[in-house]
């Protein structure tokens, strides 16, 4: 029996619109927040990509994985008890600045995790048997590890940290690619992508932070070169307890980024920008990332003058595989008056509709004859 806060699939999609929660233009960091201490246990991702491996591609896809090391930065113990639903699943995700455009390309299944070595490293370590992940102390998976992980994401609940185990879906395909991180050649190519920026994200659903209230920071994320499709190195530092969308803010002072908390489940991040194309032409572009609210995202919807022309109007998702069960058709766009709107089939029509869910990102983005208010 799961815990009585379990919400499982049957919460309705969340509507997300721009216009509440850019009005006031206002922008949100969570960079260098720290909750050492925050009473409960509190798993961040401390490291993300030390090694990244490649195991090879298969009709112009590649499968990937990348080492992991969490650090417990609670005040009490966080359970790691192997083989059962009482230990942290860890995703992995990948991301392209590109162009003025920040898309995931990328996602793992989730590695379900089995024993805490209690490393020290991140702070104060107080060690414990590998059960549990001791306070200050730290546990790595390395990207072999890592690689072929058997969790979908399909059965967790990010925002209380529950999953059934054993998982209700087995992972499947060829082993190069079955559950790993998998990314579209031409999306990484080099050669196909001049100045185009890369980032590798690590995710730990923790099965007792969340609870606590202490998973609001479960994601960090590292850039990280691609030489070749085969050859990836990591640069810089771990920016822990940051998800990667929050990069493109960084990187490019004229987007705009907030916040959209659901009440009694996880929140939303929104980013945007604008362009001016000249000629009376400007470009809105929007990245919407689902931290880990369960209900998840179902419509996305821009207000805009019922006089406004519009053109080029896109939409980008990444993809789920090797068995997931969601349909992954792509959001359909609507104009309506004076809004532009796009959305997934209805969860009363599709429970496993291509919903906006939790550690994923979706892209919307269009042309219009007037400019931004």
């Amino acid at each position: 029996m799961g815990p009585p806060n379990t919400l499982s699939r049957e919460a309705p999609t969340v509507k997300i619109s721009i216009l509440a929660l850019l009005a006031a233009g206002s922008v949100v960091s969570m960079a260098g927040v720290t909750l050492a201490g925050a009473i409960g246990p509190d798993v961040v991702a401390f490291y993300v990509a030390n090694d990244v491996a490649y195991h090879g591609s298969l009709e112009g896809i590649g499968g990937y994985a990348i080492s992991t090391t969490s650090c417990n930065y609670g005040d009490e113990e966080a359970d790691w008890h192997g083989g059962t639903n009482n230990t942290p699943l860890i995703g992995q995700n990948a991301y392209r600045l590109k162009d003025g455009r920040f898309e995931q390309i990328g996602m793992s299944w989730l590695k379900h995790s089995f024993c805490a070595l209690s490393e020290s490293g991140c702070g104060d370590c107080q060690p414990t048997d590998c059960s549990t992940l001791g306070i200050g102390c730290a546990d790595t998976y390395g990207s072999g590890l890592n690689t072929n992980p058997s969790g979908p994401r399909s059965d967790v609940n990010a925002f209380t940290g529950y999953y059934p185990y054993p998982f209700t879906v087995s992972n499947s395909g060829p082993s190069t690619l079955r559950a790993n991180l998998q990314m579209r050649n031409n999306d990484v190519d080099p050669a196909l992508n001049p100045g185009a920026s890369y980032y590798l994200e690590a995710y730990y659903v923790s099965t007792d932070d969340a609870p606590a209230g202490n998973h609001a920071n479960n994601a960090s994320w590292r850039e990280v070169v691609f030489s070749s499709i085969s050859n990836v190195n990591s640069i810089g530092s771990t920016e822990v307890e940051e998800q990667a969308i929050r990069k493109w803010g960084v990187e490019d002072p004229t987007v705009e980024i907030d916040e959209a908390h659901v009440p009694d489940d996880g929140f939303f991040i929104v980013a945007a920008k604008v362009t001016d194309l000249c000629g009376g032409m400007w470009h809105y572009e929007y990245a919407v990332w689902n931290h880990n609210c369960h209900a998840s995202g179902g419509s996305f919807s821009v207000p805009l003058p019922a006089s406004a022309t519009v053109a080029n109007v896109g939409f980008h998702d990444v993809d789920y595989h090797s068995g997931e069960i969601y349909d992954g058709t792509d959001w359909s766009s609507t104009r309506v008056d004076n809004t532009i709107s796009w959305s997934t089939t209805p969860y009363s029509e599709n429970q496993n509709a291509n919903a906006l869910r939790w550690a994923t990102m979706y892209n919307f983005r269009f042309d219009a004859n007037i400019g931004p208010e």
